[in-house]
């Protein structure tokens, strides 16, 4: 080594008063402790190892030695004798560093923890975006950190509004009457170290709409009857429902957040347990990490686990249950944050696909398809960051819930750390809505750019425990691309064809399916695609920014397909919606993520009942439309109350037909009304605002 090396004695006091100038300097709690110190008077031979054991705070973070990497904490390294340098380092965190020397056989330890240097990161939404005087505005506050959020402050036009304890927070702000102009929104957000983040967001408030008056011209040929109430008729199944068990206790973790604003007796959430039977596969995963993105995910032991001949046996899983007066929407945070219930309540019915069994399909997104596995659970899921089912649907997610008067609002993401993609969605049930809105939110905290697939999957029967022949699907016209089919007389893989009708088929329609088909729209012009179920009655919507969020996929697997028990054991069956950003699951479609880059979008779903079918649909209406000779069939339902007037236009604007309504979500319109020509209708719904809800030409 070129010098004579330090009695070992001597050489450990040196080491400790550099671990403490160190420790004095950088704030980081540190101490080297030896495990057996040897009394030296003579030469060291420098022959031999040492062992150094690193138990540095907080755990994954990475060991370099002599400048090369060799693990992650808490870690234990063989070196040979002399010289050497420890760094220990994580984003966000400041680096500890070490110089040692070994001497043959010795012990030491670098322990302690590094201080955290990073500070939260954090986002303001506001609800609508862009308010009116005498509006009531929703502000929501989500902060991230790689430890933990403290508290958040909110603070409106230099004035102190809220503080809150933890990541997020919720504020109902009343504008006033004269509030027109620019106004400040700026939160702070503090995390355990100390470390806080500031963010302003000016927010320009418009006037108020003026009143608009319209004069009745109704039509002695129409007649106005509103449907009556729907009844509650459960549809009979053979298949065994799973059970709710009520939780003795509350849990203690994850903790639910809610605001102090009160929560009308109508909005309510509430943690409860579900029984399901679920298959024993969990014993027979193995993880491993995608290092392009940081995030884990699991194969499983297939030949193994299918050697025990695997028997489902009942497991409870923790339960989040929000409800306002019409949906009910339950969240099963254990099997990757799914929404896994969605009750319209006005008809008591289901519009999600509800596995009897919990049970591992050979299907997803890894090879090889000997250990790949997906859960056809049922549900809404959230696909990422690769295609088909991605990573974390069976994985556990954390949560919270924010309720205030407006509404309840489900936050659901998949971890904390920095040092991977992160992913999280917001599901909120507004007050005296028949709706809810998904906004979903990839983070990039990495210092590289990532190539990434990000989807909603809603599986759905819509009413039924199986699929119905009477099902339509309802996409718009034109081309569509085929992901894969087991059906010879369909295009091929990545082939096109024409939607709906195909070789003289009409495939909307269910029952004219065969085998299964799966499809990406090629252009999705209109900002909405459904589905509904003509004999349960049952439709739903997604509305959704198109330009933003192109991507939309079709999956069902086709009266004929014989192989049901791959997913479940009752031989049920269901159709797959799917929405994101990405065009299609091929790899020339990945969207790039920049670093330090975030993807979100909001998008609405809208179950509705009793209309007779799916023509159009926005966030506030879903309409159905059918023109026969000199008749048409009119139905109708809104997403939550309305009072205002709906008109009929004939030809060049003349108004055929025209009325007061004053509609809710429990009793959708139908109308028969007779026309007097065959020429272009445009049917328009205006509340007493004056605001148009509904601006609609039916095709001539």
């Amino acid at each position: 080594m070129g010098r004579r090396p330090l009695p070992v004695a001597r050489f450990i006091g040196v080491t400790l008063l550099v671990a403490g100038a160190f420790s004095a300097v950088t704030g980081c709690r540190q101490t080297v402790t030896p495990f057996r110190q040897t009394a030296t008077f003579g030469p060291v031979v420098q022959t031999g190892s040492a062992t150094i054991r690193v138990d540095v705070k907080p755990v994954d973070a990475t060991v370099l030695v002599d400048g090369r990497p060799r693990g992650t904490t808490p870690l234990t390294l063989t070196l040979p004798v002399g010289s050497h340098s420890v760094r220990v380092e994580k984003s966000g965190y400041q680096a500890l560093e070490s110089n040692l020397f070994l001497s043959t056989g010795e012990q030491t330890s670098i322990r302690g923890s590094l201080v955290d240097v990073s500070p939260p990161t954090i986002a303001i939404q506001l609800l609508p975006k862009q308010p009116r005087a005498g509006q009531a505005v929703s502000i929501y506050v989500t902060a991230y950190d790689n430890v933990a959020v403290a508290r958040l402050e909110l603070w409106i036009d230099g004035q102190r509004v809220l503080e809150e304890v933890g990541a997020t927070a919720a504020y109902h702000w009343l504008l006033p009457p004269d509030a027109v102009g620019y106004h400040v929104v700026m939160s702070r957000a503090y995390d355990l170290a100390g470390n806080v983040v500031t963010l302003e967001q000016q927010v320009a408030v418009a006037a108020p709409l003026p009143t608009l008056t319209m004069t009745p011209t109704p039509s002695p040929t129409a007649t106005f009857f509103p449907s009556p109430s729907p009844t509650l008729s459960p549809t009979p199944s053979s298949l065994p429902s799973p059970t709710f068990t009520p939780s003795p206790s509350p849990f203690p973790h994850p903790t639910v957040v809610a605001s102090p604003a009160p929560v009308r007796a109508a909005n309510v959430y509430y943690e409860t347990s579900l029984s399901i039977d679920t298959y024993p596969y969990a014993g027979y995963l193995w993880r491993e990490t995608d290092v392009r993105y940081g995030i884990p995910f699991w194969r499983l032991d297939r030949a193994a686990y299918e050697a025990t001949s695997p028997k489902p046996m009942p497991q409870t899983y923790r339960a989040l249950i929000v409800e306002n007066e019409y949906l009910q929407l339950t969240f099963l945070p254990e099997l990757g944050g799914r929404l896994y219930r969605g009750i319209y309540k006005p008809t008591g019915q289901n519009i999600f696909y509800q596995n009897p069994v919990i049970k591992p399909s050979r299907w997803g997104a890894l090879k090889p398809v000997e250990h790949n596995w997906w859960l056809a659970a049922g549900g809404m899921e959230w696909a990422l960051p690769v295609h088909e089912h991605g990573y974390e649907f069976g994985t556990p997610w954390h949560y919270s819930v924010q309720g205030t008067s407006e509404g309840i609002t489900v936050v659901l993401w998949d971890a904390d750390a920095e040092d991977r993609l992160r992913f999280e969605v917001r599901v909120t049930l507004p007050a005296e809505q028949a709706a809810f809105t998904v906004r979903p939110r990839l983070i990039n905290p990495l210092p590289g750019d990532a190539k990434v697939q990000l989807w909603l999957n809603a599986m759905l029967t819509l009413g039924s425990h199986t699929l119905t022949p009477d099902t339509e699907f309802v996409l718009p016209d034109g081309p569509v691309v085929v992901h894969s089919t087991g059906d010879v007389t369909l295009a091929a893989e990545k082939q096109i064809f024409t939607w709906p009708n195909y070789g003289g088929r009409d495939l909307s329609r269910y029952a004219n399916w065969r085998q299964w088909l799966g499809i990406f729209l090629q252009r999705p012009e209109q900002n909405f695609v459904g589905a509904y179920n003509h004999v349960t009655g049952l439709g739903v919507v997604r509305v959704f920014p198109s330009q933003q969020v192109p991507g939309v996929k079709l999956f069902a697997f086709g009266p004929e397909f014989g192989d049901r028990d791959h997913y479940t054991d009752g031989d049920s069956q269901y159709f797959e919606l799917w929405g994101g950003p990405n065009r299609s699951f091929w790899p020339e479609d990945d969207i790039l993520l920049p670093a330090g880059g975030e993807l979100t979008w909001q998008e609405t779903w809208f179950p509705f009942a009793d209309i007779g079918g799916l023509t159009y649909a926005n966030d506030v209406v879903a309409l159905y439309l059918e023109r026969e000779a000199m008749q048409l069939d009119l139905g109708l339902c809104v997403s939550a109350p309305v009072q205002g007037r709906i008109r009929l236009v004939e030809g060049q604007g003349d108004s055929i037909w025209e009325q007061a309504v004053d509609l809710v979500p429990v009793h959708p319109l139908y109308q028969q009304v007779d026309l007097t020509s065959d020429g272009k209708l445009r049917l328009q719904l205006v509340d007493q605002e004056g605001q148009i809800l509904l601006d609609f030409s039916l095709k001539d």
